[in-house]
């Protein structure tokens, strides 16, 4: 993306958090807008307490399987992004751990997974997830702008460890960064 389109991107996610909180105020119990307004949160690195709340309270109101699998990896997100690495690691041992790569669908959920793996020391582990991540995003036909970052990235971290260099996981939300938390919370 060039990025003299970088200002109109941030205005578009902006735009679409705030009219994710609008829909949201109308409709509290909703799971799947709860979840939607967490996971856009988490990736954003802000909110994550109210995003955690939000999300657990979804959790409890999922309809299906599929639907769980993704509040899951939601609150695991979150978790993660508040630098509370060993929670967010179990969560996601705990999503994956009975589940084939078929019923998880979305490659980018085990590539959160690496993530976590990853900063809690364990590299065998998160490399399965990032190739298991990359595998899933190459089978999409049509693939999202997050599939399609996901392609590049896990690739990336994939080349760094081949390489003997540190891969880059997603970075901490902005409290856990400020914290310092690390890699053994």
């Amino acid at each position: 993306m060039p990025i003299e389109q970088l200002p109109a991107v941030a205005e578009m996610v902006t735009d679409m958090r705030i009219h994710l909180e609008a829909a949201r105020a109308l409709k509290p119990d909703d799971a799947s807008l709860s979840n939607n307004l967490g996971y856009m949160y988490a990736e954003r690195g802000i909110q994550l307490d109210k995003a955690e709340k939000m999300l657990r309270k979804a959790l409890t109101d999922a309809e299906d399987d599929r639907s769980r699998i993704a509040y899951e990896d939601s609150l695991g997100w979150v978790l993660y992004k508040q630098g509370r690495l060993r929670d967010a690691g179990r969560a996601f041992q705990r999503l994956v751990e009975n589940r084939q790569d078929e019923e998880i669908e979305h490659g980018v959920i085990l590539d959160h997974a690496g993530d976590a793996y990853y900063r809690l020391g364990w590299e065998d582990q998160a490399v399965g997830f990032w190739k298991r991540a990359l595998l899933l995003a190459k089978k999409v036909k049509r693939p999202t702008r997050e599939e399609r970052e996901l392609l590049s990235s896990a690739a990336a971290k994939l080349k760094a460890v081949e390489s003997g260099m540190e891969p880059e996981p997603a970075p901490l939300g902005q409290s856990a960064a400020k914290a310092g938390t690390g890699a053994t919370n």
